[in-house]
């Protein structure tokens, strides 16, 4: 009886300690994805803070020239956005021939946050309004691996405001 009872205590315990590590895991892995999402964004609001437009709209014109484009994918995210983030001339199209080349599903998640935000908090006039929301779609359905034939539901989704990137993309 005692040595049941010993081995009942010692399993609780060692499934126990087992939880609380699986726990502190899960909790590293989302603050290590949450990271990965803001680090970007917040590093792109400082810069495009404290460099002078002028300036860094014709260093970027110069950066995203299609005989300049970098072989790094996230310095080529960086490039695109804070593009965009200035609303320098033809972001849109800009943010449209990354999205299509890339090939980093990371990347693709970051540009979905970048491109709701501007949806949701007027980065974007009307007109542009259409070409945004068909861009997430498109990310998440390659992100995700999705029937192409979801688009539909994904862009209803997205103009009824019941979208919440956070939870299709991480699941949260």
């Amino acid at each position: 009886m005692k040595l049941q009872l010993t081995c009942i205590i010692n399993g609780f315990l060692n499934c126990s300690y087992y939880i609380q590590e699986r726990i502190e895991k899960e909790k590293i892995d989302y603050i290590k994805g949450l990271l990965k999402i803001t680090f970007p964004l917040v590093f792109q609001n400082v810069i495009a803070e404290t460099v002078g437009t002028t300036k860094l709209s014709k260093i970027l014109e110069e950066l995203l020239e299609e005989d300049n484009v970098s072989n790094d994918s996230f310095i080529m995210f960086m490039y695109v956005f804070l593009y965009s983030d200035l609303k320098l001339p033809k972001f849109i199209d800009v943010i449209s021939r990354f999205v299509k080349g890339t090939q980093s599903r990371d990347l693709l998640t970051l540009s979905v946050f970048k491109l709701f935000f501007y949806y949701q908090f007027g980065h974007v006039n009307p007109s542009q309004e259409n070409e945004v929301v068909t861009l997430i779609a498109d990310s998440i359905i390659r992100i995700k691996k999705l029937n192409k034939l979801v688009k539909g539901r994904i862009i209803s989704a997205i103009r009824d405001q019941n979208f919440n990137p956070k939870k299709i993309l991480l699941g949260r």
